[in-house]
C-alpha cells in the first residue's frame, strides 16, 4: 500500500498539483515541521514556504537548510509569520507575480499548556486555542484565494479519546475535525489527521512523562517512518479523491482520520467501561496464542460505527477498513 501511494507522489512530481505549486507549513522550523519539509524536498516538492512566529531558525533546521541548499531542487522560504495574526497572514494573500499558487497547505503549529479542568485559566485556553482556531481562521481566507489547494490539519487523538490535563488542547484539535468536516461537505479538499504523539518529534514526546503515559494507557509512539508513511497515504487519498470527484460529482475523501499506533488487547482492557459505539470494530478477544511465535490470536467483534469511521492499527495486523484512508491504518506496522 505504501509503494502504490508512493507511486502516486514521486513518478512524476510535476503531476501531482499538491506538489506543483507552493507548499505552506505552520509550526514550519520545529522538530515536527523540520521533518515535514525534509520528506517533501525528498517526494520533488517545488517550492515550499516554513511559516514560524519568530522565523528563528533552531540549528538543526539551520543545519539543514545549509545542506539541502547545495543538493535540492526545491525552493525553500522561512517566513516569520504569526498565523494567530490577521496582519502577518495578510501578507500571505498579497497577490505576486514572482509565486506560484498555493497548492497544499500544512498546518501543524500548537502549544501545550497542560492542566487539570479545575486548575485550568482563560489565558491557558486561550494561549493553546489560538495556534489552532485563530490560524485557522486565517489560514482559511488564504485557502478562499486558492480553492483547489489541498489542506492537511495536524489534529490529535485527544480529540477522539480525550486526555488527562489537556481538556483546552482536545477542544482545540476538534476545531480543526470540524472545520475539516465543513469543507468536505462543500467539496474542498481538507484532510484532518488526529495524530497520536511522535516519537522523534512533536509536542507530547519531548516530555518523557507523557510519552510514558502513552505507552501505559495501550498505544505506543508513532515512529517518522511510521507518521511519514501515512501522510504520505493522506495525500495520496486527496489525489484519488480528486479524480473521483471530478467523475462522480460527489467527493470521496474522508474528512477526519486517526493515526495512532493502538495496542488494542491493553488499550481496551484499560477503559473504564465498555468500548463506545466508534470503536466497537476494535473490540476484540484475545483466544488463543500461537505455539510457534507466541503471538496472540486475536478476533474482530462487532461491525465499524457508522457515526464516523476512524483508521486505526490492531496489534496483530492492519484494521479491516474499506475506504480509501485505509491508508493511514495500513502504514502504521
Amino acid at each position: 500500500m505504501a509503494n502504490r501511494s508512493s507511486a502516486l507522489l514521486t513518478a512524476d512530481p510535476g503531476s501531482s498539483s499538491l506538489l506543483s505549486g507552493r507548499i505552506l507549513i505552520t509550526g514550519g522550523t520545529g522538530t515536527l515541521g523540520n521533518l515535514l519539509a525534509e520528506w517533501f524536498c525528498q517526494h520533488g516538492a517545488k517550492n515550499l514556504t516554513l511559516l514560524s512566529r519568530t522565523g528563528v531558525l533552531p540549528p538543526n533546521v539551520a543545519e539543514w537548510l545549509a545542506t539541502s541548499a547545495s543538493g535540492s531542487t526545491s525552493a525553500i522560504t522561512v517566513c516569520a509569520c504569526d498565523t494567530t495574526s490577521a496582519a502577518d497572514c495578510g501578507v500571505l494573500s498579497f497577490p505576486a507575480s514572482d509565486l506560484q499558487p498555493v497548492t497544499l497547505l500544512v498546518h501543524a503549529g500548537g502549544v501545550l499548556a497542560d492542566a487539570m479542568l479545575s486548575n485550568q485559566s482563560l489565558g491557558a485556553l486561550r494561549r493553546v486555542l489560538a495556534p489552532k482556531h485563530a490560524s485557522l481562521e486565517h489560514l482559511a481566507v488564504l485557502a478562499q484565494l486558492h480553492p483547489a489547494a489541498g489542506q492537511v490539519l495536524f489534529s490529535s487523538i485527544a480529540s477522539l479519546l480525550g486526555a488527562p490535563g489537556q481538556a483546552n488542547y482536545s477542544a482545540a484539535n476538534a476545531g480543526l475535525d470540524g472545520y475539516a468536516a465543513e469543507c468536505a461537505a462543500r467539496g474542498l479538499a481538507a484532510v484532518s489527521v488526529q495524530w497520536g504523539a511522535w516519537a522523534g518529534g512533536g509536542m507530547a514526546a519531548q516530555d518523557a512523562q507523557t510519552a510514558g503515559r502513552v505507552e501505559r494507557m495501550g498505544m505506543s509512539l508513532i515512529r517518522p517512518q511510521q507518521g511519514l508513511a501515512a501522510l504520505e497515504g493522506v495525500l495520496s487519498s486527496m489525489i484519488i479523491s480528486s479524480s473521483a470527484s471530478i467523475l462522480t460529482g460527489s467527493p470521496a475523501l474522508e474528512s477526519v482520520i486517526a493515526a495512532n499506533p493502538f495496542r488494542w488487547p491493553e488499550f481496551l482492557r484499560r477503559l473504564p467501561g465498555p468500548p463506545p459505539p466508534f470503536l466497537s470494530h476494535f473490540s476484540i478477544t484475545l483466544t488463543t496464542k500461537d505455539t510457534t511465535s507466541g503471538a496472540a490470536v486475536l478476533k474482530h467483534q462487532g461491525r465499524p460505527g457508522r457515526r464516523r469511521r476512524q483508521h486505526t492499527r490492531a496489534s496483530a495486523g492492519p484494521a479491516a477498513a474499506t475506504t480509501s484512508a485505509v491508508f493511514a491504518a495500513s502504514v502504521l506496522e
